[in-house]
């Protein structure tokens, strides 16, 4: 019964992240200043939301899902923030966050939209600095201004209501597991004459 039970669970697992289009994204990165008065002050940023590929704006290489973007920014410029709703991101392949003073750290998709693994987004560049910290310490013109030291990001299957993948199956898991209990424990009890 027990491997019944745990084969269905796999099919379960297997069918639901097959049939998952969204893409649950995780990024991170990590930027350090590249002027010496400013010598090792850092600003980190961690981006997740939940990715649609489908193509479904016109001209956009998918999109973010309302109400799923969750930004966290700290270090010496301080906290970042993104766009809000259900957006597109632009032929460009950018999704852009912003801090008060204007300064710009993207995070780049490829060409062929995020795709499920690790690091499979064309990762962070710090793109333009508009307030005086920024532009101090990370001096020039260039655009982009710099490339973070450390970055990473994975993607992976996220069911079709946005619900992570490895919570659902465990919840699921810990339910097969207790029904197959509860049924053993009374197959094997005394029978009363």
């Amino acid at each position: 019964m027990m491997r019944r039970l745990l084969l269905a669970w796999a099919f379960m697992a297997f069918c639901s992240a097959a049939w998952a289009q969204d893409l649950d994204v995780n990024a991170w990165a990590t930027f350090t200043s590249t002027n010496a008065g400013y010598a090792n002050r850092t600003e980190t940023l961690d981006v997740s939301f939940i990715y649609n590929p489908q193509m479904t704006i016109q001209d956009t290489l998918g999109s973010v899902v309302g109400g799923t973007l969750s930004v966290s920014g700290f270090g010496f410029l301080g906290a970042f923030t993104g766009p809000s709703g259900n957006f597109g991101i632009s032929l460009q392949g950018d999704i852009p966050f912003f801090d008060a003073e204007g300064d710009e750290i993207d995070l780049r998709v490829p060409i062929n939209g995020i795709l499920a693994g690790i690091n499979t987004t064309n990762g962070f560049d710090l793109f333009n600095c508009l307030g005086p910290v920024c532009s101090a310490a990370f001096p020039g013109t260039n655009i982009p201004r710099a490339f973070p030291t450390s970055e990473g990001s994975i993607a992976s299957a996220a069911v079709p209501d946005g619900t992570r993948f490895l919570p659902m199956s465990l919840a699921t898991l810990g339910a097969c597991t207790l029904a197959w209990r509860l049924r053993r424990k009374g197959a094997t009890a005394p029978r009363e004459a």
